[in-house]
């Protein structure tokens, strides 16, 4: 779990993404001559589910009963721990409940963490964050009555920080914001994470229906900007964030997707750091004008995924964006743009699938159902999307190419990383969880067992002897006990480092590896104690030939021998001075034993 105040660190293989849907059922259409034409039709009922791990898996439906029916839903804010709180709202009187959104529980079991007051049965609200406050934007379609409400806490009352009265025509009554009472609200944040409101206009002509405006202040009115995007009366927008500069979750970029209802189009459109500077037109593309979209957010994808449904179409789709490759040819005016679309239809499903079973006694064929979008606050909260490193996508090479038990580098996609659902070198995953050769080239831990001529050991094995360490048979490296390794070899003590380790088919005579050993026939005994490594004796005599450093030591003269009586070191490392003895633990030898700092 994360510290309170700390980032939310998931998991991809256990990541949720939550989604809800507000599903309907169709009937013929009245008066129709053909019986399967059919509408949507019916009271809109809440669903709420997830998709799970990498491959977005459906999660279990939980039950949906008459609450779902009677209860709509105003997502609010994302959690410190990833969790989503949600504003639930009663159709018919307009009753308030704030609640933790539980995917894996029936809507009417969420936990309630309050229940506001002086709601209105005609008001329409939308969530924004600043500076880490939660606040909460109510319009009363019929009285005008505009307030902006801080929730210090899930649980705690609400307290109104700005009120105003909206005109029913945008600019005719000379209030404090140039928007009507009918206008339609999206919420967006910029990169500097300031807040945004993108209100439109249904009574507009043309395409200048869209107005944004900025909260400078929650107490305060809203500052409105100099330039819009070119949306109709009948835009259904929504905000989408992309991660363009690994590192950093400040780091994003701002997009709004707009489907026009009139048109059956979609349009794109960047939105720049400056809110001097017009929005920056990506794209447009035929689009069902019925169509409701949400986003995605897997933990390392640099784009949002893409769920859209259609009630006409009675599909839902999940696409993959190209934002980012589209918004680099835009800025750098490239004669040709991508060749995949800015939104690219990836899979397609009937909404009915999702429902093989039915649903309240409605068979699945029967059923319709459109997404409601989650983002909220997504990018000025601790979501693991923001802080989860990003993977490019990289794809590993041929089978024909590279060594074998190639392994693709750390950016490699998440969805399809076979075998056990972790990235690759994952260090919750012990060594004999992976496949023989399943470790890139030069592996710092060597091949795997049973590989190379070594046999079940590689000449590295942590588990092993090490190649200089101490001997396997005590006490001389030889034959057995007193019978040495045959005529013209010595039976000389081993040093301290342990016997040499060569390849099979012969050994070095004893010694220090591999190229200072003693010449034949002399004694045994004649280097330095074994109590101590060899380079510690007096000058000419035997030192190791990589274990001390190169060069002559204290201006070209010969090195002090080790033994020599110093002062002893103690206290702080930092006071020591050279000369001074201490206590160190050699590698060769794997004791601890008296050096002096040189």
């Amino acid at each position: 779990a994360a510290p309170p105040g700390g980032p939310c660190f998931v998991d991809p293989a256990a990541f949720e993404a939550p989604v809800l849907m507000q599903r309907r059922r169709l009937v013929p259409a009245p008066g129709g001559q053909d019986p399967e034409q059919l509408v949507a039709s019916g009271p809109k009922v809440l669903e709420a589910t997830c998709l799970r791990g990498r491959e977005l898996r459906w999660q279990p439906w939980p039950d949906a009963g008459k609450f779902n029916e009677d209860w709509a839903i105003v997502p609010m804010r994302w959690g410190q721990r990833g969790e989503l709180f949600a504003l639930l709202r009663r159709r018919e009187t307009g009753e308030l409940r704030v609640c933790a959104a539980d995917v894996h529980l029936s809507a009417e079991r969420w936990p309630v963490l309050s229940s506001p007051t002086g709601y209105s049965k005609t008001a329409k609200y939308k969530a924004f964050t600043f500076n880490e406050h939660l606040f909460v934007v109510s319009i009363d379609r019929q009285s005008g009555l505009l307030r902006v409400y801080h929730i210090a806490d899930p649980s705690a009352p609400w307290d109104v920080a700005f009120e105003t009265t909206l005109p029913e025509v945008a600019g005719s009554g000379g209030g404090s914001l140039h928007m009507s009472r009918l206008a339609k609200l999206c919420i967006l944040y910029a990169q500097d994470k300031g807040p945004h409101v993108l209100a439109i206009e249904p009574k507009a002509e043309g395409e200048s229906a869209a107005r944004v405006f900025r909260i400078t202040d929650p107490g305060k009115p809203w500052f409105q900007c100099t330039h819009a995007p070119a949306l109709s009366h009948r835009a259904r927008p929504m905000p989408v964030y992309t991660r363009t500069k690994p590192g950093s979750p400040s780091d994003f970029d701002v997009a709004l997707l707009s489907v026009d209802q009139g048109a059956n189009e979609l349009s794109v459109y960047h939105m720049t750091s400056s809110t001097d500077s017009p929005w920056m037109l990506i794209s447009k593309c035929p689009f069902a004008g019925d169509t409701r979209m949400c986003c995605a957010y897997v933990p390392g994808k640099l784009e949002p995924v893409i769920m859209a449904g259609s009630l006409t179409e009675r599909m839902l789709k999940l696409c993959h964006l190209n934002l980012i490759e589209w918004v680099a040819a835009k800025k750098e005016e490239r004669q040709e743009m991508p060749a995949a679309p800015v939104v690219e239809e990836k899979f397609s499903r009937k909404v009915g699938s999702i429902w093989p079973e039915g649903r309240d006694g409605i068979e699945g064929p029967m059923l319709v159902a459109t997404p409601i979008d989650c983002t909220t606050d997504l990018p000025v909260s601790r979501h693991p999307w923001l802080i989860s490193p990003p993977t490019l996508g990289l794809e590993p090479p041929p089978v024909d190419q590279g060594p074998p038990g190639f392994r693709p580098p750390f950016g490699h996609p998440p969805f399809d990383r076979p075998p056990f659902d972790r990235p690759p070198f994952d260090p919750r995953a012990p060594p004999f969880e992976r496949p023989p050769m399943d470790r890139p080239p030069f592996d710092p831990r060597g091949p795997p067992p049973g590989w190379g001529p070594f046999g079940d050991r590689p000449p590295f094995d942590p588990h092993g002897m090490p190649p200089f360490g101490m001997p396997p048979r005590p006490p001389f490296d030889a034959g057995p006990m007193g019978k040495g390794m045959g005529k013209g070899f010595d039976e000389r003590p081993p040093f301290p480092g342990g016997p040499p380790f060569g390849p099979p088919g012969g050994m070095p005579p004893p010694g220090r590896p591999p190229f200072d050993a003693p010449p034949f026939g002399r004694p045994p005994f004649d280097g330095p104690p074994p109590s101590r490594p060899p380079f510690d004796g007096p000058p000419g005599g035997v030192r190791a030939p990589f274990d001390a450093p190169p060069g002559q030591w204290h201006g070209g003269g010969p090195r002090p021998p080790m033994d020599a009586a110093g002062p002893r070191a103690a206290g702080d490392p930092s006071t020591w001075e050279v000369g001074s003895m201490v206590e160190g633990n050699f590698r060769e030898s794997g004791q601890w034993q008296g050096a002096k700092i040189i």
